[in-house]
Parts: structure tokens; C-alpha cells; sequence
């Protein structure tokens, strides 16, 4: 009985680790674009983009 809890104790513990380093790969990554200017359309230099989901 005491090998079947330390093997549950083991296998929650490898879930828990392997569910942190999936979300942290989630949230890298690039965008690739131009951003225009919506009444003429024409490309606006210099722009910041923010993820207001972060």
C-alpha cells in the first residue's frame, strides 16, 4: 500500500512540473506585420504593439 502512494505522490508531482514548463512555452513567441493607419491607409513607422493580455 505504501508504494502505491509514493508512486501517486510521484506521478502528481511530475504533472505539476510538466503543467508549469507547458504554460511558460504558451506565452513566448513573435507577431509579424504592419500596422496601417485606418483612414488612409498608408503604414505607420515607429508603432508599439502591447498585449493587454498579459
Amino acid at each position: 500500500m505504501n508504494k502505491l502512494i509514493a508512486k501517486t505522490v510521484v506521478m502528481l508531482l511530475l504533472l505539476a512540473i510538466g503543467a508549469c514548463t507547458s504554460s511558460e512555452e504558451d506565452t513566448t513567441g513573435s507577431i509579424y506585420g504592419k500596422v496601417t493607419d485606418n483612414k488612409n491607409g498608408e503604414v505607420l513607422q515607429g508603432v508599439t504593439i502591447l498585449n493587454s493580455a498579459t
